[in-house]
């Protein structure tokens, strides 16, 4: 695991969820118990979720830049870092990956579904409706 991966699994560890799922394939494996929803590089948004000891995972993230509350459904863009999912190991998502979201409360929690189409061809979706993680 690279140490920028390393890096966001430790801060989603920061915050408490209060709603973040997906399944891979189809198959539920991860109801966070801890979630990250901040801008820690210029121009996005990092959204997280995983399990109370980090094993299962999901990061991806969204333009700061999206004008109005939404729905907004953003791709992948490409030559950008990889959306992220753990289970049993570390996948990285295609450019045919998607999030659409909504903003609430100016900003302070996010709310949307996801679609992560991993390097296999197999899928991670899920929900997530998260407030911003406070230092």
């Amino acid at each position: 695991m690279s140490s920028r991966h390393e890096q966001l699994a430790e801060l989603i560890k920061s915050s408490k969820a209060t709603g973040f799922t997906a399944r891979f394939s189809g198959k539920e494996f991860l109801t966070a118990t801890n979630y990250f929803f901040n801008s820690n590089l210029p121009g996005q948004y990092w959204v997280g979720g995983a399990d109370a000891e980090g094993d299962n995972y999901v990061f991806f993230f969204v333009p700061s830049s999206l004008e109005g509350d939404g729905p907004h459904t953003v791709g992948h863009p490409p030559g950008t870092l990889p959306w992220i999912v753990r289970t049993n190991q570390l996948w990285e998502g295609t450019d045919r990956s998607w999030v659409k979201v909504n903003f609430y409360d100016k900003r302070e929690r996010i709310k949307g579904t996801f679609f992560i189409e991993l390097i296999t061809g197999e899928r991670v979706e899920g929900e997530f409706n998260i407030s911003r993680a406070h230092k």
